[in-house]
C-alpha cells in the first residue's frame, strides 16, 4: 500500500519557501535574497509568497519561531537566574522533548509547564522566547539584529549615491 501525505497548498508553499530560503542562505546573505529569487528557487508563485509573507525577513522570522533555535536562549536564561549550565541544558532538553512529543514549540508552553521543570521560570521567559529578542541579542557582523541591518542598509545607500 502506498501512503500519501496530504498537505494543503498554503503549508506546502510555506515549506517550499522556507527550504528555498535555507538553501539560498548557504550561498547568499539575507540582504541579497529577493522575493523573485526565493519563489524561483521554491518553485512557487509570487501569489503563494504574498499569501503567506510580506518580505524575505518574514520567512526568516517564521523559520526561527517554528524551530528550537531559541532553546539556547532558554538555557542562558536559566544560567542567568543561577542555574548551573549542565542543569539548564538538561532542563531545556526535557522541555524540547515535551514539545516534540506534543507537537508544539517552546513559546507554546504555559508558565506552569515551564515551572514543572524549574521554579526559576517566570513570566519574563516569554520575552526571551520572542523571535526578535533572540535575533537582537546576536551582535555579530552578519547579525539579524535590527540596528546592524539598518547600519548595513545605510552603508549601501551611501555607496549608491
Amino acid at each position: 500500500m502506498k501512503w500519501v501525505i496530504v498537505m494543503n497548498k498554503a503549508n506546502y508553499s510555506k515549506q517550499q519557501i522556507t527550504e528555498a530560503l535555507i538553501d539560498l542562505l548557504q550561498k547568499t546573505s539575507i540582504e541579497d535574497i529577493t522575493i523573485t529569487s526565493l519563489v524561483t528557487k521554491a518553485h512557487v508563485s509570487r501569489n503563494a509568497f504574498y499569501n503567506n509573507y510580506q518580505s524575505v525577513e518574514d520567512v526568516l522570522k517564521e523559520a526561527c519561531v517554528n524551530s528550537f533555535m531559541n532553546a539556547t536562549d532558554v538555557a542562558e536564561y536559566l544560567v542567568k537566574k543561577g542555574c548551573p549550565f549542565r542543569d539548564a541544558h538538561f532542563i531545556v532538553g526535557n522541555l524540547v522533548g515535551k514539545c516534540v512529543n506534543e507537537d508544539k514549540f517552546l513559546q507554546d508552553l504555559t508558565l506552569s509547564e515551564f515551572k514543572e521543570q524549574s521554579g526559576l521560570f517566570e513570566d519574563d521567559i516569554y520575552e526571551v522566547l520572542h523571535v526578535t529578542t533572540g535575533m537582537n541579542k546576536k551582535n555579530m557582523t552578519a547579525s539579524p539584529k535590527e540596528e546592524i541591518v539598518k547600519r548595513y542598509i545605510d552603508e549601501i545607500l551611501d555607496e549608491i549615491k
